[in-house]
């Protein structure tokens, strides 16, 4: 057991020495990321700790959700559920800075899409855009989350249209990005380092030949 009071939001990521690897939680109820350092040598003892952006203890629902990483190891997503006591209200999705060679996180963006409620997030395969799935509309986000503030990276966004409303995303060894549907079918994102609908986003390209409801594994 590395930490008991962890949420859902679990990743991990490659040291900057492309070796070790970084795995990273965020505490219940707080804005707390502790960061555990895995080796040849086994699992860190004692886990850096970032404690940076929103506390997320408005509600239980904001302990659901994501936490990404990008493939360069330089930014994290954090995403949560909305509240269903604030349901007319959008919610919003928390950016951060990533050293991969310190473990520590820092430079928090909160970030708010209109018209959007981001759920789980991915990185594209370039690390420069960020995919938001939305459950609540037949809508994905698309966001350049490389861009200098929390304003001009809301102002990129572009709305890929869809049929469904999408729960998790995941970016595969392929480099192709694949969405859970909630159904037993996966939708597959072709082109994720590509802009707007130039993505190639093919919704129910797979078959699970099974029910897949909400998660994806990593």
């Amino acid at each position: 057991l590395l930490q008991s009071t962890c949420t859902e939001r679990l990743t991990a990521v490659r040291h900057a020495n492309g070796v070790d690897v970084w795995v990273l939680t965020n505490d219940l109820n707080s804005n707390i990321f502790r960061a555990w350092l895995l080796t040849c040598y086994g699992v860190s003892s004692t886990p850096v700790i970032s404690t940076v952006g929103e506390v997320m203890n408005k509600s239980e629902w904001m302990n659901i959700g994501n936490l990404k990483v990008s493939s360069n190891g330089k930014k994290v997503c954090q995403t949560f559920f909305k509240d269903d006591v604030v349901s007319s209200q959008h919610n919003f999705f928390q950016l951060f800075d990533f050293d991969n060679t310190t473990g520590q996180l820092s430079n928090p963006q909160h970030i708010s899409l209109p018209n959007a409620d981001a759920v789980a997030c991915e990185f594209s395969p370039d690390s420069k855009l960020l995919y938001l799935t939305d459950p609540f509309r037949a809508q994905m986000s698309q966001v350049e989350c490389t861009l200098a503030n929390a304003s001009a990276i809301a102002a990129s966004s572009v709305s890929i249209p869809s049929t469904y409303g999408y729960y998790a995303i995941q970016l595969g060894p392929d480099n192709k990005i694949y969405v859970n549907m909630g159904t037993g079918l996966l939708s597959l994102i072709a082109n994720p380092d590509k802009k707007g609908v130039d993505c190639l986003l093919q919704e129910g390209a797979i078959d699970l030949g099974t029910n897949a409801r909400l998660g994806l594994p990593s």
